[in-house]
Formats: structure tokens, sequence, C-alpha cells
């Protein structure tokens, strides 16, 4: 009877042990100038807000696209309030462009977040 009771809590712990963890969010931003891409910009992003951080040394995080990608990918990346700032340079124009947008990822959110920055001259 006793060997049994111990099956039973070991199969409870391994059961209990072996649930699936939520999967991370992975943000993926998509800097886009009149519709065509924007390969290797970079991503200032400020948390807690839908505003603007102003100059961008005030940004929270930093991240460098990699010059033969259309986006930028920060991964693990939380729910919450965010804006973006996205920087780059268009070939076609053979000038800077930028541009940002504030935005959510909503509570609970797995899997892949991708959102679409329109930047200018």
């Amino acid at each position: 009877m006793k060997k049994l009771f111990w099956l039973l809590i070991a199969s409870s712990v391994f059961v209990l042990s072996c649930r699936e963890e939520p999967e991370p969010t992975t943000l993926k931003i998509f800097p886009q100038h009149h519709g065509a891409p924007i390969y290797g910009a970079t991503a200032y992003i400020e948390f807690n807000t839908q505003s603007s951080a102003g100059a961008l040394s005030n940004y929270d995080l930093v991240v460098h696209g990699d010059p033969a990608k259309d986006y930028i990918q920060v991964s693990p990346f939380n729910n919450g309030n965010y804006f973006v700032l996205c920087v780059g340079y268009d070939p076609s124009i053979s000038d800077s462009v930028l541009g940002g947008i504030p935005f959510v990822v909503p509570a609970g959110h797995e899997g892949e977040f991708t959102i679409q920055v329109p930047v200018t001259e």
C-alpha cells in the first residue's frame, strides 16, 4: 500500500512538472517607407508609454537590424504599452528615414507579434 501511495505522489509530481510553459512573445518590427521595406534599420523602444521618448539617447532599448532583413526582431518581449521609433536609410531616395508609432502587446499574447512602422524623410 505504501508503494502505491509513493507511486501516486511521484506520478503527480511528474505530471505537474511537465506542464507546458507559455511561449514567449517575439516582436517583429517592419519599417516601411511608402510601402517599401527598409533593410537594416535600427529600432528605439520606449517601455510603459504610448509616446516618444524624445532624444534617441532617452529610449530604453536599442536594437540594430540585420542589413539583409526587412525587419528587426526582439525576443523575448513582454506584454504592455510601448513606443517604437525606427531609423534607417532608403537607397531609392538616397536619404535617411525615420518614424515611430505606439503599440500594445496584449496581456496573454504568446508567439509572434508584428508591427509595421511607417517611416519618412
